[in-house]
């Protein structure tokens, strides 16, 4: 068949035309596709934790933070967390984001601190500066008075508030009810009605009062508050007080507890795990806990529901308690790839709506003014409106420097020679004296050499 020039031409035409249109029209679907497989792209972000006991033990089967984590997932589906579950021991999770902060690996990047590490990590330069990312109205929701001095450094914020938790005092209020006491507001109260109700009950197998003297940084916790009630200190600004008369007092007081027999020699090496057991057995009149224990020890699945209070801990006579702040609070892994997306999942996890979810499900005390105010949350737990009006203005701060980990060393060592009764108060308050201005001295002296080395290299600069 004869086909004519101008023919073949059209035809050559359409068919390069054609060609010309698939590769531009399979340009066009690859550049969608490239466009949606960017959008669609899912950061991981780490966030390290201990494992914050949700009320899954005492029968509700929801484990707060993980809904939370799905929850936020939903709202922001390009960015996904991973949790880091870190062992419930204070020392053990310090030591592992030591190790991994100096490191500066970004295999972290939310972590969740001990109030007394944030100092320590902004000044060794390993977590974020959160200035730039705080919405200072929101920001006053926070409990600021009692976290402004832990969560800054510098006059720069490093974190923000999550876990609320103080040192407190539970009672065996069916025992207190039966002998007609009140839960004790002094330490003095504390002991005549252990020792009452040790005689009358005479039950060898219950002890008066439970606290931590295990050597470790609980037991820290647990001294400081008797000093504090007697307006007693570790620092005075940068001189150390520690072997001041009120300091001393205090610590007869506690050896007293012992000669007395309100307290068993098993305190000595106990801790909270030994204590919560003994105390839930019904083995003990008082027991000095942290508050976020409270649901475990008077809710509804507590073998002492009903028969368990929990109050502000005992001052001395003439004086105030001191509840010793605790809690966990987030910040940021300075080596962090993602610090955006982890400033998102900060921001989520320590919103209202989330704190009251955790009221709610999990042994969790919030740290914002306004889900303390919440009606519903304090309609089924009418304790928090006490916490918040009568036992948070109380908190006090341990000493707040970035060298207080190491101050601690020093404090468990000799607090627990005079509660072993290994040493004389005397003696172990003057070897802590010695080590913590050693301490102190020390940090000075690099402090120093690191401005020198900062302004050589400055005069050098300026010459080149």
């Amino acid at each position: 068949m004869h086909i004519n020039k101008p023919k073949i031409i059209i035809i050559t035409t359409v068919i390069i035309i054609g060609l010309i249109l698939t590769v531009i029209m399979a340009g066009l679907f690859k550049q969608k596709s490239d466009n949606i497989k960017a959008n669609s792209k899912v950061t991981t972000i780490v966030f390290a934790h201990y494992e914050l006991q949700d009320s899954a033990s005492f029968g509700n089967k929801t484990n707060a933070i993980k809904e939370l984590i799905k929850k936020f997932e939903k709202i922001h589906p390009n960015i996904k967390v991973k949790e880091e579950i870190l062992p419930n021991h204070s020392d053990i999770q310090h030591q592992y984001y030591v190790i991994n902060l100096e490191g500066n690996t970004p295999n972290i990047d939310v972590l969740s601190m001990d109030v007394i590490w944030i100092k320590e990590f902004a000044k060794a330069g390993w977590i974020l500066d959160l200035d730039k990312y705080i919405d200072r109205k929101d920001f006053q929701d926070f409990i600021t008075p009692l976290f402004a001095g832990p969560i800054t450094y510098n006059s720069k914020i490093y974190a923000f508030p999550w876990v609320l938790t103080s040192g407190a005092l539970f009672y065996r209020k069916d025992l207190l009810d039966k002998y007609g006491f009140r839960s004790p507001q002094s330490f003095e109260e504390l002991v005549k009605q252990s020792q009452y109700i040790l005689e009358k009950e005479n039950n060898p197998d219950l002890y008066g009062y439970l606290w931590q003297g295990n050597e470790q940084e609980g037991m820290v916790c647990n001294v400081l508050e008797y000093l504090y009630s007697l307006n007693g200190a570790i620092l005075d600004g940068d001189k150390v007080v520690i072997d001041s008369p009120q300091n001393k007092k205090a610590l007869a007081f506690l050896q007293s507890l012992f000669k007395s027999g309100v307290s068993p020699d098993t305190v000595k090496t106990s801790n909270l795990i030994i204590n919560r057991r003994l105390f839930l057995q019904g083995h003990g009149i008082f027991m000095r806990d942290w508050s976020t224990s409270y649901k475990q020890i008077t809710g509804k699945d507590s073998p002492l529901y009903g028969k368990a209070g929990m109050a502000n801990m005992p001052h001395f006579e003439g004086y105030q308690s001191s509840p010793i702040l605790g809690g966990h609070q987030l910040g940021i892994n300075k080596s962090s790839k993602h610090p955006k997306e982890a400033y998102e999942f900060i921001k989520f996890i320590t919103s209202p709506e989330s704190q009251k979810f955790l009221a709610m499900n999990s042994l969790f005390l919030p740290s914002r003014h306004s889900v303390y105010k919440d009606e519903k949350l304090v309609k089924v737990y009418p304790f928090l409106k006490t916490y918040y009006e009568e036992i948070i203005p109380t908190i006090k701060s341990r000493p707040l420097d970035p060298y207080y980990v190491m101050f601690s060393s020093a404090l468990q060592s000799e607090f627990s020679a005079i509660i072993v009764g290994r040493q004389s108060i005397d003696k172990s308050l003057k070897i802590a004296k010695d080590q913590i201005e050693f301490i102190i001295d020390i940090s000075k002296e690099k402090n120093s050499r690191i401005l020198t080395k900062c302004s050589n290299h400055d005069k050098k600069e300026k010459k080149e």
